[in-house]
């Protein structure tokens, strides 16, 4: 049984999501991290790869107003690269994307508990 290879793109959206998603730009960068952005730009249509390798640096430097501007900038500089991360495989980043990892825990939660 082989996987068709837009659900394993799909798949490794889905794990970036969970990995950098949810961090509003504060993430580790993990060998999984590392892996998921090589398939991604392996697969994707452009060979341009500033918005994987700004992902994995980061948004650089602190902001200089402090810490709640610092969290902004960190926040769109990884909303700015996921939403070009699924152009360039083909995707457009949508809530499903984005609420999947909720929705999922939601319902392992409800599952355990019998309802």
């Amino acid at each position: 049984m082989s996987i068709p290879p837009q659900a394993l793109t799909r798949k490794a959206l889905l794990a970036l999501e969970e990995i950098c998603g949810v961090s509003h730009g504060r993430f580790t960068r993990t060998m999984t991290l590392r892996f998921v952005l090589a398939y991604l730009y392996a697969v994707s249509k452009t060979k341009d790869r500033t918005f994987f390798d700004d992902l994995w640096k980061g948004h650089g430097t602190p902001h200089r107003r402090g810490q709640h501007m610092d969290d902004i900038c960190a926040a769109q500089h990884s909303t700015a690269c996921l939403n070009a991360i699924y152009r360039a495989v083909g995707f457009e980043r949508s809530t499903d994307f984005q609420f999947y990892h909720l929705r999922q825990r939601k319902y392992l939660e409800q599952k355990g508990r019998g309802e």
